[in-house]
């Protein structure tokens, strides 16, 4: 069984802005990081888990990648979503590979195509603890669904989740999927890809409620009858017949 130490921690306390190193770091079951500015009960990019290896091979300073922790002597690209980390006290179920962005080609010309797949894992905090400098780190025996690296393999994989008798909107899966606002975009033309199947596209509400009879027809009538009540085509019961994200993870 790989052992591996942390070597390195750091929190964003404000977006858009570095990362700060710091000596330990309080996390809540989840949320995220406390006091992190990306701590969130809906998106669930808890922490991104970077190797010290991944960090000397691209020439790159802790913290650069905007990574929460460094490890050294585990091999973090290894790990696959659905296991368990455990790092000093703390639980974090592993998600998927952290997507390169625009972000790391302007560290470094042609940095984006070269990380792809080693800048590290995103995780779900499963219990409360602190992570401190030194903590060992291991996998443990637990296991959860995995879930899809892609995004509209996630997408699908979120939307095949959304119960009878509850709505699902696009701030939801833009949240749900751990994405950024820039991708609201793009749900309209997922939605338009998986049209012509048995998913439950018709759960699928805009932002506000409204429904969305440009892509589903007899909208509806087929939430009626799944006891969303609907006026003036908008969802009158938003907030009680949302699909809960916490759910998700």
């Amino acid at each position: 069984m790989q052992i591996g130490k942390v070597v390195s921690l750091f929190t964003k306390l404000e977006k858009g802005k570095p990362v700060i190193p710091t000596s330990k770091l309080n996390v809540v079951e989840s949320f995220g990081i406390q006091d992190d500015a990306n701590a969130s009960n809906t998106n669930p990019r808890h922490v991104l888990i970077t190797s010290n290896q991944t960090l000397c091979d691209f020439n790159l300073n802790p913290g650069q990648l905007k990574e929460n922790i460094v490890v050294e002597d585990f091999d973090i690209d290894s790990l696959k979503s659905g296991e368990e980390l455990k790092i000093g006290d703390v639980k974090l179920r592993i998600l998927f590979m952290c997507e390169p962005c625009g972000y790391v080609e302007s560290l470094k010309k042609g940095l984006l195509k070269e990380i792809e797949g080693k800048r590290g894992v995103l995780a779900y905090v499963k219990t409360n603890g602190t992570i401190k400098l030194g903590d060992r780190v291991s996998k443990t025996e637990t296991t959860y669904p995995q879930v899809p690296y892609k995004v509209f393999d996630r997408f699908v994989w979120m939307l095949e989740k959304v119960p009878s008798g509850k709505v699902i909107t696009f701030t939801d899966f833009v949240e749900g999927l751990g994405l950024f606002s820039a991708y609201f975009r793009v749900i309209p033309a997922y939605i338009k890809r998986v049209q012509n199947t048995n998913l439950p596209i018709h759960r699928i509400v805009d932002s506000k409620g409204n429904l969305i009879q440009k892509y589903v027809t007899n909208q509806n009538e087929m939430l009626s009858t799944e006891g969303v009540l609907i006026k003036n085509n908008t969802v009158i019961n938003l907030e009680e017949d949302r699909f809960n994200l916490k759910e998700l993870y």
